[in-house]
């Protein structure tokens, strides 16, 4: 048995901590993180279902990002029609991403002279669009957002008459943003506190909100904050927190090597 730590800087570092996800073990034949696969399998989803984890960090493991990921949002993976399909949808979104983002480089078959690096591409409207809509294509649509009222673990998400200013607030943030974890600002309550006071005909009332958003917004400075402000909107009317994974690790850059955001809603279920 070898454990070892694998580090974005110089390979492998011995010996791993038990607590750091980006620690794996190997017999020989099989890799796996001990913290990441004990964290998984004592998640409700992946116990419900009876799915065991795939995703090994720290070794570019897309398609075991997005099995878990897809599980993570209660959806079977051994069922066609269920995990099966949207497992395809977030691998075509990903890659979507990557080619989008620069990112991708030679995983996509783009041919760079040396010293000549893609153009790096932060997301805009249309990209989250097109990825809301790859990532769940019988719910979301690639000329608006959701039409309808969302609830995120019983709290209410942004009215639907505001998610295109809200949005365009949260994109307007994304080249100011740090390709770094952590540092969560304003948090998903600064957030929906926000549109509580909603009203469908009070444009006085709605347009102060928006305000509001724009300026917690720029607040925002890290990959973490982004995702937070993301999810609190819920833009779309499936498909929210695969399509928040996607922009996380394209804020960090990371799509060729993903990374899980922290569990900040503490559900298991980041």
């Amino acid at each position: 048995m070898i454990e070892f730590c694998i580090t974005h800087d110089i390979g492998f570092h011995f010996p791993a901590h038990e607590d750091d996800e980006t620690c794996v073990v190997s017999d020989g034949k099989n890799t796996w993180s001990p913290a990441y696969l004990q964290k998984m399998k004592s998640c409700r989803q992946f116990i419900m279902m009876d799915v065991e984890p795939k995703w090994i960090p720290g070794t570019g493991d897309i398609d075991g990002f997005i099995h878990d990921e897809v599980v993570r949002q209660f959806h079977d993976p051994r069922v066609e029609s269920d995990g099966g399909c949207r497992i395809r949808w977030m691998r075509a979104a990903w890659d979507f991403a990557l080619h989008q983002s620069g990112q991708g480089g030679l995983l996509l078959g783009v041919e760079m002279s040396e010293g000549i690096s893609l153009a790096r591409h932060l997301p805009d409207m249309d990209d989250i669009l097109r990825l809301g809509k790859t990532i769940e294509p019988g719910v979301n649509s690639t000329t608006g957002f959701r039409m309808m009222n969302v609830y995120i673990g019983g709290d209410m998400g942004a009215p639907p008459g505001l998610l295109p200013a809200l949005v365009a607030a949260l994109v307007a943030q994304v080249g100011r943003v740090h390709p770094e974890q952590g540092n969560p600002g304003p948090h998903a309550d600064d957030y929906r506190r926000l549109w509580s006071g909603y009203r469908t005909y009070d444009p006085i009332v709605n347009d102060g909100i928006v305000e509001d958003y724009a300026k917690t917004v720029r607040q925002v400075e890290t990959a973490d904050d982004w995702y937070l402000a993301y999810e609190a909107i819920h833009p779309f009317g499936d498909g929210n927190g695969r399509s928040g994974k996607v922009l996380h690790n394209w804020l960090l850059q990371t799509l060729d090597e993903p990374v899980l955001v922290r569990d900040y809603f503490g559900m298991g279920n980041p």
